[in-house]
């Protein structure tokens, strides 16, 4: 759910771009953190599994 809002949220700036301009890629941040972090495959396909709950 923390995904989806985060994704909604981009879409949405980018639908006004002055707030797309100023929120830049933080909505996304906490998603880009966690691809960041792993480490291993089987982290992997558990982040993969959340991206399209």
């Amino acid at each position: 759910m923390r995904i989806r809002k985060a994704l909604g949220d981009m879409y949405n700036s980018y639908m006004h771009t002055g707030l797309a301009n100023k929120i830049g890629i933080a909505p996304l941040q906490s998603l880009l953190a966690t691809i960041s972090n792993v480490e291993n495959m089987l982290r992997l396909s558990t982040v993969l599994g959340e991206l399209y709950v």
